[in-house]
């Protein structure tokens, strides 16, 4: 990890817990709710810029990965796209951006708990990954796989699928 990355991830869990963090802020003309463990936008200028620079496809559809409070999501909704997924590792992210749909009427459109497919290699640790997965509550699905010779070695590709655990 770079160093840069460090910190971003230092900042971040920072931000959770900082004394002044507003229960509802203001972003792009808009009010949000903002629930407890979801990192807060209004410290970092990324969400607002990502809104800025983003073109959503009008009747298209668009996953969001790392939803946080779903302003992205719900901004892709009220712009026009038919049918959007939020989706985050932290269960109450995905939920808060779920709260934010229905706050500004979008709730039929942002499906909250979509899946993500992701290609993996051996040159991976998996057993890092799998407990990655583990703590984020999240199931690791093989879709396929293809082991595939190179120069150097044999190298074993998969597409896994990770979908939200189910409570049980």
């Amino acid at each position: 990890m770079t160093d840069a990355y460090v910190r971003s991830l230092e900042r971040s869990r920072h931000n959770t817990t900082r004394t002044d963090r507003p229960r509802v802020f203001s972003l792009a003309g808009r009010e949000w709710d903002l629930l407890d463990s979801v990192v807060p936008p209004v410290y970092s200028p990324s969400t607002a810029t990502f809104l800025e620079l983003l073109d959503f496809p009008v009747g298209g559809s668009m996953i969001e990965v790392g939803c946080g409070a779903g302003a992205i999501a719900v901004s892709a909704a009220l712009a026009g796209c038919a049918q959007v997924v939020a989706t985050d590792v932290n269960p109450e992210a995905a939920r808060n951006a779920e709260l934010s749909a229905v706050r500004h009427g979008v709730a039929d459109r942002v499906r909250q708990g979509g899946s993500a497919l992701l290609g993996f290699s051996s040159r991976r640790d998996l057993g890092r990954l799998r407990a990655l997965a583990d703590t984020a509550d999240v199931t690791l699905d093989p879709v396929g796989s293809r082991r595939v010779a190179e120069p150097d070695t044999v190298v074993e590709y998969q597409l896994l699928r990770l979908e939200p655990r189910r409570p049980r």
